[in-house]
């Protein structure tokens, strides 16, 4: 029954948090509207502001809902792995002050961070080109971060949600790039290497379906026999998807991937 409850309150919240969402995007669309009539048709910048305002108002109630959304859901679970509702509550505040700070420093921290840290931090975030070029020249290309073993490879083919995935290109052209600086044995270790959590960047690909970043990886030296602490292959990773287990058995490659090499000739995307 407190599942079911807890279950309607979350559709609730996030119906809630849609609707807000969508008079959000309405309200800027009719705000551009409105500009374009003031500014070529003698409209009034009345109309503009008082958009402006129901515009930022519905963002702030739906990033209210959706978070509520979330705190609900968390403190959900930590209650179902038996802590009470007064602990849950603090361990929500907790996470979400934390993740508040973490934000707020991100920043300045970065100005302190490696070469090294410096790359893997900008391929995570948002893959700009102009800061890449410069510390692909300036990084040691094979280094693993020590909080969680993760390589300039490794976070180049890993899914972080919001942030570097839809760069496609990018992520590529990245290996490529990484690959033709590298001496051959130095590359094979940063091609292979296993974060802490034991999946190479072949892995990654293989539970994203990526089968051009899969094949452009066994292509410049990823061995596709290493295993996971759950013995797993990247080919056992990529099962779900089973047109493309050839690709991470090194068997195989996507029709488009030599057309992928030879984009890789060309300037950064």
């Amino acid at each position: 029954m407190t599942k079911m409850k807890t279950n309607t309150k979350l559709i609730i919240l996030e119906l809630i948090a849609g609707i807000f969402g969508w008079i959000w995007m309405l309200a800027g669309i009719t705000m551009f509207v409105l500009v374009v009539l003031a500014l070529f048709f003698g409209g009034t910048w009345w109309n503009v502001l008082w958009t402006f305002i129901a515009s930022a108002i519905a963002k702030w109630l739906a990033k209210g809902f959706d978070d509520n959304k979330n705190r609900v859901a968390y403190e959900a679970e930590l209650i179902d792995q038996g802590y009470s509702p007064e602990e849950a509550e603090k361990a929500w505040l907790d996470s979400y002050l934390g993740n508040r700070r973490q934000e707020k420093r991100s920043r300045p921290d970065y100005l302190a961070l490696s070469p090294e840290e410096k790359l893997i931090f900008q391929i995570e975030e948002n893959m700009s080109p102009r800061e890449i070029r410069q510390l692909l020249d300036a990084a040691q290309l094979d280094y693993q971060r020590e909080t969680d073993g993760v390589t300039s490879v490794i976070a180049t083919m890993r899914y972080l949600p919001d942030k570097n995935y839809q760069n496609s290109c990018r992520r590529y052209r990245i290996l490529y790039e990484i690959a033709s600086r590298l001496p051959k044995e130095r590359l094979a270790h940063a091609l292979n290497a296993k974060d802490y959590t034991g999946w190479t960047a072949l892995m990654y690909a293989a539970s994203q379906s990526d089968a051009l970043g899969g094949a452009l990886l066994i292509h410049l030296g990823a061995d596709p026999t290493i295993q996971n602490p759950e013995g797993q292959t990247a080919a056992d990773i990529s099962s779900p998807w089973p047109t493309v287990i050839p690709v991470f058995e090194g068997r195989d490659a996507p029709p488009n991937f030599p057309s992928l090499l030879d984009a890789q000739e060309g300037k950064w995307p």
